[in-house]
């Protein structure tokens, strides 16, 4: 039975960890990050100087770590590789991991990063159910302002933000954006016939909650975040996005 508040925060798998930052003055963004920070050099890397655009990837932890670069914004990613077979409904890991090392990765580079105006925690959480009714019974344990029937329901999609005031920065407002769904995944067996063509075979069909979380600070700022304050404000966000993993839409 789940209790009508929310559920342990370690029923949500994890599929994919964010951290976005929006630089004040894109001259000074570097693409050397990467060699800074990892031991091992990226498996791929792709580099558009013209455009401003660079990409680097390679393995982390249980999945992939990503780094992406862009003329005003800069996106590191750690997600689950596509290419793992078997990989357990597209979760890397318990999202209840309190001391996660791409935490502790990204506290490393806020130290050596050009100014930011905006910064972003993001997550990709699942629930696995055992069918659509299951997922929207359990997910409505985290939506006290919807009602929902479970049998008479599809295609449920909900997304809110309820912004709050920083407590690091009292003048500073944070959007608490969520995104909450049940979908339905569909592993494919892909075989090989006798004339070398290549055919897709559905063998499993897995239901699961989803919740999508971005916790960010508001687009109105336009000067730099104090150094000393991005370090408190970036733990604030992962807090407020673990706050509602655990105990759902709160205003």
């Amino acid at each position: 039975m789940l209790p009508k508040n929310g559920m342990n925060i370690a029923t949500w798998g994890l599929e994919t960890l964010r951290v976005t930052v929006f630089v004040v003055d894109p001259s000074i963004i570097e693409t050397m990050w990467w060699e800074k920070l990892i031991s091992e050099p990226p498996e791929t890397r792709v580099a558009r100087p013209k455009e401003g655009i660079h990409r680097d990837e390679g393995a982390f932890q249980h999945g992939k770590l990503v780094l992406n670069i862009a003329p005003l914004r800069i996106d590191w990613l750690y997600t689950v590789d596509v290419d793992t077979p078997e990989q357990e409904l597209l979760s890397i890991e318990s999202f209840s991991k309190v001391e996660h090392p791409f935490y502790k990765l990204m506290n490393e580079w806020l130290r050596i990063c050009p100014p930011i105006k905006r910064l972003a925690f993001g997550a990709i959480l699942f629930q696995p159910v055992s069918s659509r009714e299951e997922g929207y019974t359990r997910i409505s344990n985290y939506l006290p302002y919807i009602q929902l029937d479970p049998i008479g329901t599809s295609d449920f999609l909900y997304q809110v933000n309820r912004p709050r005031v920083s407590s690091i920065i009292q003048t500073l407002s944070i959007n608490r954006l969520s995104k909450w769904s049940v979908v339905q995944l569909q592993r494919l067996h892909f075989e090989l016939n006798l004339e070398g063509k290549v055919s897709s075979v559905p063998y499993e069909s897995l239901h699961a909650c989803r919740l999508e979380l971005d916790m960010n600070t508001s687009q109105n700022v336009t000067i730099p975040l104090a150094k000393e304050k991005i370090f408190p404000l970036f733990n604030e966000l992962i807090t407020l996005g673990k706050e509602i993993a655990t105990e759902g839409d709160l205003k």
